[in-house]
């Protein structure tokens, strides 16, 4: 037995794997003037970028101003082209009303107190001729033919 209880003790030993540490690595380390230049580098970069969003807000702000300004105007032109159609329509219907020689008659009888002319102011005036009128008159007759036979037998029946 003694044998069985020797490997009875190996077998509870089991060696166990202890790792060895590693030598710590160096880093190789930036010159002290190299990192403020790369932090400075950063920091102008950062604040580039906040000035970029800056303007573009601004930017978008200033366009929607512009639109919703354009916006009103285009508002206040459509109600101003109603009013302006809606004065011509009603322009419309008072110059149909004014043409109607009925509707004339009617106003000079009523608000005017006009009537029919009696004889007596009824006058006749004979203006004379210009020249230009009688030749025109001349030029007119001598376009006109002479009527033919036809026209003479024609002119006989009737």
């Amino acid at each position: 037995m003694l044998v069985a209880e020797k490997y009875k003790y190996m077998e509870d030993f089991e060696p166990q794997y202890i790792p060895k540490p590693k030598p710590p690595v160096e880093e190789p380390k930036a010159s002290p003037a190299a990192r403020p230049a790369h932090q400075a580098w950063h920091n102008i970069m950062s604040v580039f970028m906040v000035m970029v969003c800056f303007a573009t807000a601004v930017l978008v702000i200033t366009r929607y101003a512009q639109i919703s300004k354009n916006h009103d105007i285009i508002l206040s032109l459509e109600q101003e082209l109603e009013r302006e159609n809606v004065t011509r329509e009603k322009l419309m219907v008072d110059l149909a009303c004014k043409e109607d020689l009925n509707q004339i008659e009617d106003s000079a009888k009523a608000r005017l107190g006009m009537g029919y002319p009696a004889a007596d102011q009824v006058h006749y005036v004979n203006l004379p001729e210009t020249e230009e009128e009688a030749v025109q008159e001349d030029v007119v007759m001598a376009e006109e033919p002479e009527p033919g036979i036809w026209s003479r037998l024609l002119s006989f029946i009737d």
